[in-house]
This record gives structure tokens, C-alpha cells and sequence, in this order.
């Protein structure tokens, strides 16, 4: 079968693009935003297509400081089009490649809106996962692209409405098999680090096993002049953790970059948004799997067993500093079991 995607010259197998490199059903193509400000808000929006399942997935969630998280995610079937790219009320749409996306959301019953245009203010970052096999068969072989920019528009969250004019953020685009889930994990460590300054974004990416060995340690810092991305070699955090709650409360993260500049990063988080929202779990509720067209929750984040059962990967927004640089970022985390950092068992 034919689609309009395949009149543009970037074919990498030969048959037209509803055709994948494995018939894996978890494989997909996806596009991730995050908008967040340690004051205001914080948005994730996400975009997934799942070409072996013929279907696309869409998630929008706010987190708010005053404890209160609002999520929604739909889907529809791939017979619709694989172009433009939208699901639901939210919709992505690439008006420049690597350079500018708009992102808009309708008035839906989650009560969420949005129209936003992304404008990149740096080159982006490659990250390959490694590759996961068990008893025989390929769990994740998936790669990531980081890039930093600026979010400009307005969202509205039930008639309180944000105004953005340039906000720094983030975004990422993966494509690539994911059969083993996105959520909770029994061991280890996640902490990855988007920290954004005016005028340079500092990008770290940290997964450890139990015991503190390294099994991923990937970054670069992206400075707003153009294509100069310098990649980061030298890696270490210092975090705090409540243990009840199993939150993180504070961070500091050092990384050292291929030209020999040392950046320490520190913050603490004012608020959290918890992806578990977004399909980001390992149960029936993951991406892909949503099974209806249209899901809405909202959540009390100040109560703890709300917080227990829908912790895994969380984004916390922070105010940050690195030096004489102030500005503000995510840290995101999946803590299981860690001899370093000690917490609650998983509910």
C-alpha cells in the first residue's frame, strides 16, 4: 500500500513506509514534548505510531504546582491516514524538520487546550539504547534524538490560561522496539537531566543497575549558537530521595564534557508530573495499548497512595543552577531497588 509520506526521499527499505524492519507489534515511531516551568506549569505531549498495531496514540498531561495532575491519551486506527499526525484532539504537525513543530490540542472533556509552535535553538543529540534480548527474543532496540528549543503560545487548563513566549524546553523523537515496557523497573536506577539556560542546554542520561553499574551514560551540551553539540564523557549524581513517598527532593549532577568543561548541575523539585499518565507503565495500561478511543483521569497528587500507585517514570520540575547560570529543567527518575538509594518498596 501507498501513503503521502512516501513521496518524500527518505525511504530505508525497500517497500512503501507502511512497511517496518520487524513485525514486532511494539515497534513504533514516536515524537515526545515536554513544556515545563518550576512556577507555571508542565505539559508532556506525546505522539506514537504503532504501524504493525495500525494504530496511533496520542497523550496530552499537565501537572500543576498545587498537586494536581490532568491526563489524557486517545487513539485511532491507522485506516484513517497516516498523515498528518493526530490522535483525539491533539495533533502534531512538522512545519520544518529539525527545526519547528506546532502542537495543538482541541477542547476535549479532560479540559485541556493547547496551541503551541516549538522552534529548535539547537542541534540535536543522537542517543542508542542498547540493544535487550530475552530467551531468544529482541525486547529493545530503540534510538533516541534529544533536542532543546522554545515553546511559544498558550495552554489552557480549564479556563486558567499560561501565555508562552519562548520558553526553553525539550523534545525527543525515537523510533525502534520497546517490547519490554516503559514503567516500573524491580532494580536500578533512570535519572536522566534536561537543564535549560539561556544560552546553553545541558542533556544527561543515566541508567544503572542495583548495584551502581553503568549500563547507559549518554549526554551532550548544545550551545544556542547553531550545530555545535559537544558530547558529555564524565558522569556522577548525587540525589535524595524521601523514602515513604519514594520521591526524589534534591539533586546534584556533575558531568564533565569532551572539550574538558565541568558542569554541576543542582536543584530541587517544586512540583512532579508522573508519565504513568501518559501510558509510560509496564501493565495493560501502556503506550499502545489503550484500547479505547478516548481515557481521561485526574489526579490528587498530595495524596500518597494516589502517588504510590501511579509512580514510575516521573518528571520533576526543578528550578536549577550550574555555576553562576540559573535556570530551570527537568530531572526524571525511575528508582526500584538500589543499594545507594534506599526507599519504600513499590505498592
Amino acid at each position: 500500500m501507498f501513503v503521502a509520506t512516501d513521496d518524500y526521499f527518505c525511504h530505508q527499505l525497500v517497500a512503501p513506509h507502511v512497511r517496518v524492519q520487524l513485525n514486532d507489534p511494539s515497534w513504533a515511531e514516536r515524537a515526545f514534548f515536554t513544556v515545563s516551568h518550576p512556577e507555571l506549569l508542565a505539559l508532556d505531549i506525546g505522539i506514537s505510531m504503532y504501524p504493525n498495531n495500525d494504530v496511533i496514540e496520542s497523550y496530552a498531561v499537565v501537572a500543576l504546582p498545587s498537586d494536581q495532575q490532568i491526563s489524557l491519551r486517545a487513539v485511532r486506527g491507522l485506516d484513517e491516514g497516516r498523515w498528518p499526525l493526530w490522535a483525539g484532539p491533539v495533533r502534531g504537525e512538522v512545519l520544518e524538520p529539525l527545526k519547528r513543530w506546532r502542537l495543538t490540542c482541541e477542547r476535549n472533556d479532560a479540559g485541556i487546550e493547547f496551541d503551541l509552535e516549538y522552534v529548535a535553538r539547537a542541534w540535536p543529540h543522537e542517543t542508542k539504547m542498547p540493544t535487550l534480548v530475552r530467551s531468544g527474543r529482541l525486547m529493545y532496540d530503540n534510538v533516541i534524538v534529544f533536542q532543546p528549543g522554545r515553546y511559544s503560545g498558550w495552554v489552557d487548563v480549564r479556563g486558567q490560561r499560561f501565555e508562552l513566549d519562548g520558553l526553553p524546553g525539550n523534545r525527543d523523537r525515537s523510533w525502534g522496539i520497546r517490547a519490554s515496557g516503559e514503567g516500573r523497573i524491580a532494580r536500578g536506577l533512570v535519572c536522566t537531566l534536561f537543564a535549560e539556560f539561556e544560552d546553553v542546554s545541558l542533556l544527561a542520561m543515566m541508567y544503572e543497575r542495583y548495584d551502581g553499574t553503568p549500563v547507559v551514560r549518554s549526554g551532550a551540551v548544545t550551545y544556542d549558537e547553531g550545530q555545535r553539540v559537544v558530547p558529555v564523557v564524565g558522569f556522577s549524581h548525587d540525589l535524595e530521595f524521601d523514602h515513604d513517598t519514594r520521591q526524589l527532593t534534591s539533586a546534584k549532577i556533575e558531568l564533565e564534557d569532551a572539550e574538558g568543561n565541568s558542569w554541576a548541575v543542582v536543584g530541587a523539585p517544586s512540583y512532579r508530573l508522573f508519565l504513568a499518565g501518559g501510558g509510560y507503565t509496564s501493565d495493560e495500561r501502556r503506550r499502545g495499548h489503550l484500547g479505547v478511543p478516548f481515557w481521561t483521569e485526574d489526579w490528587d497528587l498530595s495524596d500518597l497512595e494516589v502517588m504510590r500507585r501511579v509512580d514510575n517514570l516521573n518528571d520533576n520540575i526543578c528550578h536549577l543552577r550550574c555555576g553562576d547560570r540559573t535556570g530551570h529543567g527537568i530531572v526524571e527518575t525511575i528508582l526500584g531497588q538500589h543499594e545507594r538509594y534506599a526507599v519504600a518498596p513499590l505498592s
